[in-house]
């Protein structure tokens, strides 16, 4: 499935639930973790090295519903698939509303994981920026340096600076390390070698039909966790509370239109 995954947590909730009973292996298309850096993140936490894991956090130029629902995502699986249990939000500006992945112009999210691991995740143009891109909000112009623009940043107890990062473009260590500008292109003629990772992301799905065992690492289950969870920030923001999950889908509804409803009109403008 494409992301996001539903229009609804009702919906989402339904399908995670269908797939359970009825033993149907679904994943959802959070195909980042196949990019090179994003493996060698993986690998570096798979290692040890950064110790206890105390802290995850995703930041993003583009919107919840484009690149936030990924991230949310990815912020469970670095955390070996253990998700949150109690968040709390702030969203503002209903320009992007009306967009075809409707999102508040701004999200921010806090997560208290199951394991007290931490996570900040903000995404949208008040977003801190790590490239420079000439998007045009009014004109609903974004260049694909602005689509590149995302980070995540796992922070260990036992690593030095506490610091590394996979986005699109780049792996952080330490020491800064940058991929080639080869590495850094979305597109590839040679399947095998695309930084999406299409190839390994459906051997993954081969295995898991073959072995239970062998879970796909964009398993609907996981996504779903990640869905609610941005959900529950939402309404988090609207209510002003914080709000535990799992949550009981009657404080669901449709929460974008809640939020055309309820939110103020916020102009986006370019910031420092």
């Amino acid at each position: 499935m494409e992301k996001p995954m539903a229009t609804s947590l009702s919906e989402a909730k339904e399908m995670t639930e269908i797939c359970k009973e009825h033993h149907i292996k679904a994943v959802v298309c959070h195909q980042h973790k196949y990019l090179k850096n994003f493996q060698i993140l993986e690998k570096i936490l798979k290692s040890g090295e950064l110790g206890t894991i105390e802290r995850i956090n995703a930041e993003c130029q583009p919107w919840l519903s484009q690149l936030g629902t990924h991230y949310m995502d990815y912020a469970i699986w670095a955390n070996s698939g253990i998700g949150p249990v109690s968040v709390v939000g702030h969203v503002h500006g209903k320009g992007l509303l009306s967009d075809s992945h409707p999102s508040p112009d701004y999200f921010l999210g806090e997560a208290v994981m199951a394991n007290g691991v931490r996570s900040t995740l903000q995404f949208g143009y008040f977003s801190k920026k790590f490239h420079s891109h000439a998007e045009d909000y009014q004109a609903s112009v974004y260049p694909i340096d602005f689509w590149e623009d995302d980070r995540l940043t796992v922070y260990g107890a036992q690593a030095m600076h506490g610091l590394n990062a996979a986005e699109a473009g780049a792996l952080l260590l330490p020491q800064q390390t940058d991929l080639s500008s080869a590495e850094r292109k979305w597109n590839s003629g040679d399947e095998l070698e695309h930084p999406i990772g299409q190839t390994k992301y459906t051997e993954d799905l081969i295995r898991w039909l073959d072995d239970d065992a062998q879970i796909h690492p964009c398993n609907i289950q996981q996504a779903f966790a990640g869905y609610e969870a941005l959900e529950a920030m939402c309404i988090s923001a609207l209510e002003h509370r914080r709000v535990d999950l799992p949550m009981k889908l009657e404080l669901g509804g449709d929460i974008n239109e809640r939020m055309r409803r309820e939110l103020p009109e916020v102009l986006r403008k370019k910031l420092p």
